[in-house]
């Protein structure tokens, strides 16, 4: 097996000599290479998901509004110092879909990309206290901060690496499996008394770590980790390529963050309870998006310009078909959704969910943009449009969020989405242009 010193940009599509169908059927035909992968992550994902969401509403009904707006705050806290490892193992999934037929080169960067991990979890370990302090999060909740870098961790990682071996049902059931133990485990401490933001926080993190084993039990990987493969070639490859991606992640948690961490600072804590409700609800209109996305990562690493074109473009189709009924229905039956969840003490999110939902529907366009880019080697083109997402909603916010309140910080979490799925599409267009060979275009970037 030769040692890897390098990442190739794209691997060609093979050359085929074919009578050129029209667009409609090609489209079609892409449509249905993402349905049936699609529809198991959607299927595992959503389940897992409304487990989380029922996770978010009991803790809110467990909780008082300012114990609830605590524990979003420190999920917040979660995003903001697991930068370095939230998209550390992102690439693994893309490298393993390249030598599918190679179980000795899987292993080789599985073992390699398994130790950069490691070492981005360590450095978070270590810089998790000051940014606990400075956050004003201490005792347990500055413990249940350190476990949930931890979760974050091993769900990454067999996220990444079942995803790159295009094991999606395995992938799905340890998602399921992780958040019916928050679920469980936060009812059963509710009903025993134990109504603490701080629990709730704990439970939140740990519950990665008996699914991982509970499902490597029954659903081996079938990769061993084996350090005599460590290659210094090869990590520098997987540091050239996770570099971007931990930019990415930052800026990607200043957007999705910064608005809720402005509300708490910036307006009466009794309304971040009402913001981190809206917040919670739009999980449920990027499930179907995100499972379609999914897809996309291990499929573009090994296909053909042309074929990433049909494959995204039906992929922009399906969300679209998707996203605007959503859109609209949570316009019009916000209000009644927002009482009917989490009760009458969380009205102030109805007011902000139109524009939530706009934001929320074009970032999963944008979805699709990424994986895209991500299975073509261009992770840098993900961290630029992220992060002019995160100067818009931060400069937006503070600028809105004193004359709108709520609504100001809405905005601004719908303007940077907006700006990036902006971007993104630009820089797409030109790796995917006919006229330009695709190991070429994105040079610059």
């Amino acid at each position: 097996m030769a040692e890897a010193t390098s990442a190739p940009a794209v691997r060609p599509g093979p050359q085929r000599q074919s009578v050129a169908q029209p667009a409609g059927p090609r489209l079609l035909a892409a449509a249905r290479t993402l349905i049936g992968p699609s529809a198991v992550i959607l299927a595992g994902t959503s389940s897992a998901r409304l487990l989380g969401l029922l996770f978010s509403v009991a803790a809110a009904r467990l909780l008082v509004p300012a114990e609830f707006g605590l524990l979003t705050y420190a999920l917040t806290i979660v995003t903001f110092s697991s930068i370095l490892i939230q998209n550390a193992p992102s690439g693994l999934g893309r490298y393993l879909s390249r030598h599918r037929d190679s179980v000795a080169d899987q292993e080789l960067y599985f073992s390699n990309w398994l130790a950069v991990v490691a070492a981005m979890l360590g450095l978070s370990l270590l810089l998790a206290v000051p940014i606990a302090l400075a956050a004003g999060l201490s005792g347990w909740m500055l413990i249940g901060l350190l476990v949930n870098l931890v979760g974050v961790a091993i769900y990454a990682t067999y996220y990444a690496t079942q995803t790159g071996l295009q094991r999606f049902r395995h992938m799905t059931a340890f998602y399921v499996l992780a958040n019916s133990l928050q679920l469980v485990a936060t009812v059963a401490a509710g009903l025993a008394g134990l109504r603490s933001a701080a629990l709730y926080f704990l439970i939140f993190g740990i519950a990665n770590v008996p699914a991982v084993l509970l499902v490597q039990r029954f659903r081996p990987l079938g990769l061993r980790f084996r350090p005599e493969l460590f290659r210094l070639g090869l990590l520098r490859v997987i540091a050239h390529f996770t570099w971007p991606q931990v930019v990415q992640t930052a800026a990607f948690t200043v957007w999705a963050g910064s608005d809720l961490v402005l509300v708490l600072h910036m307006l009466p804590r009794e309304l971040s309870g009402g913001y981190a409700a809206a917040r919670t609800l739009m999980v449920a209109l990027g499930l179907a998006p995100g499972a379609i996305c999914a897809v996309l990562t291990p499929r573009v690493a090994a296909m053909s310009a042309g074929e990433v074109r049909r494959l995204l473009a039906a992929a922009l189709l399906m969300i679209g078909a998707i996203v605007v009924p959503g859109v609209l229905l949570t316009v019009f039956f916000g209000r009644g959704t927002v009482t009917l969840i989490f009760g009458a003490r969380y009205l102030a999110a109805a007011q902000v969910l139109p524009v939530l939902a706009v934001g929320s529907g074009l970032y999963c366009f944008y979805l699709a943009f990424e994986k895209t880019v991500i299975g073509l080697g261009r992770p840098k083109v993900d961290a630029l449009a992220t992060g002019c997402a995160a100067v818009t909603t931060v400069v937006c916010g503070l600028l809105l969020i004193p004359r709108l309140g709520l609504v100001g910080a809405a905005l601004g979490y719908a303007a940077g989405a907006a700006v990036k799925l902006a971007v993104i599409a630009y820089y797409t267009a030109r790796l995917l242009s006919p006229r330009r060979a695709l190991g070429e275009v994105g040079s610059t970037l």
